[in-house]
């Protein structure tokens, strides 16, 4: 059985770190009572009590602690995955091809080449400098090797 909602994670672990529900609710901009709600459905959902509740305190019972490590690790590494995939799709990637006008490349273009390839290392750059209309797609075909 998984979890229905990765946010109830995120809401017992802070509940288990605050020790109790008010705190962890102000952390995540909820109530008390929706982190209670949240948390009953979590421990539903197991079958297990995560909680010792009193009026004034929360603790983790064994089985609490034990779910604890693992959510601690199980959020971990999907914020570890959420960077890097948010990381490497703001990189850019692959082959950009450019055509200008021969002067105009000359002067403005060139020279920024260099700086914007080490910003950019995944980037493969086909600049291509001429001053006659360039269909950069038929172009770029023309050159494609077929492999059979």
């Amino acid at each position: 059985m998984l979890v229905e909602n990765i946010s109830d994670l995120t809401i017992f672990v802070h509940a288990a770190k605050a020790g109790n529900f008010s705190t962890a609710g102000r952390e995540l901009g909820f109530s008390a009572a929706v982190v209670s709600k949240r948390l009953q459905r979590l421990e539903d959902q197991l079958s297990v009590r995560l909680f010792n509740r009193s009026t004034r305190k929360v603790g983790l019972t064994d089985e609490g602690a034990e779910y604890y490590d693992y959510c601690i690790r199980v959020l971990s590494d999907l914020e570890e995955a959420e960077s890097l995939i948010t990381v490497g799709s703001r990189q850019p990637k692959g082959t950009l091809r450019v055509t200008v006008p021969a002067a105009f490349g000359r002067l403005h273009i060139a020279p920024l080449v260099p700086v914007f390839l080490r910003r950019h290392p995944d980037l493969h750059l086909c600049l291509h400098l001429s001053d006659n209309v360039v269909d950069i797609i038929e172009e770029a075909l023309r050159h494609f090797k077929w492999v059979a």
